[in-house]
């Protein structure tokens, strides 16, 4: 009994970050078969949804986990899955526990939309939960999650090509902002889940963002949720034209986050050398190859001051270069 009252609570600390403090009141009800050790629980949520669990013996210390979740809400996210899982008690280092299994995810809601199935393989042990090999659809994930409060984590996620309306979807319905295009990277998830800081490196290509057609979009951010702050980051626009983007975003601001979006600061990306200011604002790909073309801003300082202006450039150039 002990051995599944704890990997329930597993569940709620992976599903429920939101509502595994101490300071969550809710209701549950649950029903214990002792001839066949079957155990059942279920949790009302209120507003944020509802989560009932089934537990079976499978065997000497094996047991088989089925978890129904109905539109579990945290953050911008609501999430209506059935998880089923076995797991295995193994003994190491006398009476400690360490517990190995596997899990798989079916018909899995997203903001009311259909999305990818949870799969892999999990390992508990030093009151840590170890994701090893989670995949959810062409998302990888690694890391670790503390079992107990506050409940600290480190996790990795790698986007390989997951399509930008999915990625959109997270935050907004697809009606809201249309969308496509492929997004591939990796974000950084570390600390308390109810405060993680979180590292992003995105890249998407060719694709669209609402009235916004690109070739190419970099984005590198960080900041603690909600809130993250974009730097260091360009978008190429399908007709060539590039420029630079920065600001911050409020991810819990679902309504908004358009807006935020057209709100971001958008300059010339330019390249500092020496005496001389380098404004790229138009790089175009050639079709079938590696080739570009580049039209650029050339600004020649004149060396007596560090700051560059009409009244003390030397020359004022524009450049078109080819490249094979």
């Amino acid at each position: 009994m002990q051995k599944n009252f704890i990997w329930f609570a597993i569940f709620l600390v992976l599903f429920c970050p939101r509502i595994s403090s101490a300071k969550t009141i809710f209701s549950f009800a649950g029903q214990v078969n002792l001839s066949t050790k079957e155990y059942d629980l279920a949790i009302n949520l209120k507003e944020q949804g509802a989560i009932s669990a089934h537990v079976a013996e499978a065997g000497d210390d094996q047991y088989e986990i089925s978890v129904k979740i109905d539109h579990l809400k945290f953050s911008a996210i609501d999430v209506s899955t059935e998880l089923k899982s076995r797991v295995e008690f193994n003994k190491k280092n006398g009476k400690r526990h360490v517990v190995s299994g596997k899990v798989g995810s079916q018909y899995t809601i997203v903001n009311y939309k259909p999305f990818y199935e949870l799969s892999g393989s999990f390992e508990i042990k030093d009151k840590k939960i170890f994701l090893n090999s989670i995949s959810l659809g062409v998302v990888a994930c690694r890391g670790y999650i503390n079992l107990f409060s506050p409940h600290y984590l480190d996790v990795t996620l790698q986007l390989a090509s997951l399509p930008m309306e999915d990625f959109i979807s997270i935050f907004l319905s697809q009606e809201e902002v249309p969308s496509a295009g492929w997004v591939t990277g990796k974000i950084q998830m570390t600390g308390e889940m109810e405060h993680m800081l979180l590292n992003g490196q995105l890249v998407a290509y060719d694709g669209f963002l609402g009235d916004m057609a690109y070739e190419s979009i970099g984005l590198n951010f960080t900041g603690v949720r909600p809130i993250i702050a974009i730097s260091d980051s360009s978008v190429i626009q399908a007709d060539g034209l590039i420029f630079s983007l920065e600001g911050p975003i409020n991810l819990s601001d679902k309504k908004n986050l358009n807006r935020q979006i057209d709100a971001l600061t958008k300059s010339p990306l330019v390249n500092v050398g020496g005496k001389d200011l380098e404004w790229t604002f138009k790089r175009i790909k050639m079709k079938g190859g590696n080739a570009k073309t580049e039209l650029k801003y050339l600004f020649k300082k004149d060396g007596r001051t560090g700051q560059a202006s009409l009244e003390d450039l030397d020359m004022l150039g524009l450049e078109r270069s080819i490249e094979f």
